[in-house]
């Protein structure tokens, strides 16, 4: 987890995965490589030369996955417009699930300044979320191996721990937060305006909701 979320979901990293997801998307309907998943010796010529070959195409129907091949070339990026790291979710009645309220594309666009002199639609935003944890959701896997106190017991005998072991065993063993949540939101389309459109949004829809404070 510590190395997974500065690594592989860096805000960069993240942003040229939306990018090339919707460059894929885009040209599915003319490729139709997903259709490769029923078969496996098309299935394994699919590989990165993909990219490629969208890239250098001249067929009309790519046109649009070829523009969005440019901007990555260009390091034309889908900007970083905002990123919130989630409260818990906010408490319900007993016997009732928690509230969990998390921001759409089309709830961010519907929080936009009126009259901001760019109208945003959903489909110029990328909502982005990611749910970090070590498949325990917030519970610290640590805490389930039982430690043992040699000769802690009153006749000498070894001695389970027990709950909270973990903190006196060793400062080795803690393993921090394990259950982080956090959404990250992306223009798609370009321009400094859209960007700054987008993020006064975000902050706008995040502090209705009471959702926490918005970095970035």
């Amino acid at each position: 987890m510590r190395a997974f979320s500065p690594v592989r979901r860096h805000r960069v990293a993240v942003g040229i995965d939306a990018l090339l997801t919707d460059a894929l998307l885009a040209a599915d309907s003319h490729l139709h490589f997903t259709a490769s998943i029923d078969d496996p010796s098309a299935f394994l010529a699919l590989d990165d030369t993909i990219i490629h070959r969208i890239q250098f195409s001249t067929e009309a129907a790519l046109a649009p996955a070829r523009s969005l091949i440019t901007r990555l070339r260009r390091r034309q990026l889908y900007p970083l417009c905002g990123e919130l790291l989630c409260t818990p979710p906010t408490p319900a009645a007993p016997g009732a699930a928690p509230v969990h309220r998390r921001p759409t594309a089309a709830d961010v666009a519907s929080y936009q300044v009126p009259k901001g002199g760019v109208n945003l639609r959903p489909e110029d935003i990328v909502v982005s979320p990611a749910v970090l944890s070590y498949a325990m959701g917030a519970v610290n896997p640590v805490e389930r191996i039982p430690f043992w106190e040699a000769g802690g017991g009153g006749d000498g005998a070894d001695v389970l721990l027990g709950e909270g072991g973990v903190a006196r065993v060793s400062r080795l063993v803690g393993v921090g937060a394990c259950h982080e949540e956090v959404i990250r939101v992306y223009a798609r389309r370009q321009g400094a305006d859209v960007a700054a459109s987008v993020r006064t949004a975000f902050r706008r829809c995040v502090d209705d909701w009471g959702l926490g404070v918005v970095t970035m």
